[in-house]
């Protein structure tokens, strides 16, 4: 299914009368619908706070802004610390539907290289 937005889209998607268990949705939507319960802000309330970096990367202040990115930062390099740790060619396999590594980002791709 493709990205339901109000603003690109006259018609949004409906779905009336779906059953679905166990169902994972994992995608960009905006105003999501569930028996006539507008949920978008509650799943975006809930990754913020899963994920605090999220609010200062919408920040508009510079400063807010810096701390986003030097965060990020040190995630990536803790991310690739684990990839160098793991086992020789690892990196290029999938889990659970996941991208690898270098499919992630394709600087990744020679992570054995060293910084």
């Amino acid at each position: 299914m493709s990205r339901v937005s109000k603003s690109h889209t006259p018609d949004p998607a409906r779905l009336v009368g779906v059953v679905m268990r166990d169902a994972v949705i994992d995608m960009l939507v905006d105003n999501l619908v569930v028996n006539g319960v507008e949920v978008t802000s509650y799943i975006e309330a809930e990754l913020d706070r899963r994920h605090p970096v999220r609010l200062l990367i919408r920040s508009s202040d510079p400063s807010e802004l810096r701390e986003a990115h030097r965060q990020l930062r040190a995630d990536w390099v803790a991310t690739v610390e684990r990839l160098r740790e793991m086992p020789s060619g690892s990196e290029h396999q999938r889990v659970g539907g996941e991208w690898s590594g270098p499919a992630t980002c394709p600087s990744v791709g020679n992570v054995r290289a060293g910084p």
